[in-house]
C-alpha cells in the first residue's frame, strides 16, 4: 500500500483483500471473509449476500483475467472501517460479461470500501469505472 492514514490494523486488512484477490486463491477469500459476508457492486442494484456467492463472482473474474491484480495507492481507515484508492490491471483471456477474449491488457480505477468484525471482512463496497474496461477492451467507443 503506497500511502495509509488512521487506524493501521484496519488498513491492513483492506490490503489483505487486495493480497487475497492478486492470489487467485478461493480458499484465502474463503478464511477471511465473515459468516454473513456482503458484497455491494455499485453497478449491480442488489448486494451478494454470502461468501460462497462471491467467490463465484470473483472466479468469474479470474478466469476472464487469469493475471489480474489489485494495486493499492491510498487507505484511509477508521475503527472497523477501510477504504482505499487502487488500480485493478489483467489481460483478457476469458470470457468478460459475454465478451470473448481479446488478448487486451487492460487497467481500471476503483475505490474499495470494507467493514471489518473480528479481523474478518464483513462488508465490501466496489466502485469501479466499467465504461474504462469496455472502452479498453474496444466494445464502447473511446469518446463516451
Amino acid at each position: 500500500m503506497a500511502y495509509s492514514v488512521g487506524n493501521a490494523e484496519s488498513a491492513a486488512l483492506l490490503q489483505k483483500i487486495f493480497d487475497c484477490f492478486n492470489s487467485h486463491d478461493p480458499e484465502k477469500f474463503r478464511a477471511f471473509c465473515s459468516d454473513d459476508f456482503e458484497f455491494h457492486d455499485a453497478s449491480s442494484p442488489h448486494p451478494i449476500k454470502g461468501r460462497e456467492t462471491f467467490l463465484t463472482l470473483l472466479q468469474g473474474w479470474w478466469s476472464a483475467f487469469p493475471d489480474a491484480t489489485i494495486i493499492g495507492k491510498m487507505t484511509v481507515a477508521s475503527g472497523n472501517w477501510a477504504a482505499a484508492e487502487a488500480t485493478a490491471k489483467g489481460t483478457h483471456k476469458g470470457i468478460f460479461k459475454g465478451i470473448p477474449a481479446t488478448g487486451k491488457v487492460v487497467s481500471w480505477p476503483l475505490m474499495e470500501i470494507a467493514e471489518f468484525r473480528d479481523g474478518r471482512l464483513k462488508t465490501l463496497r466496489a466502485y469501479r469505472d466499467n465504461a474504462n474496461i469496455y472502452k479498453q477492451l474496444g466494445v464502447l467507443p473511446v469518446g463516451l
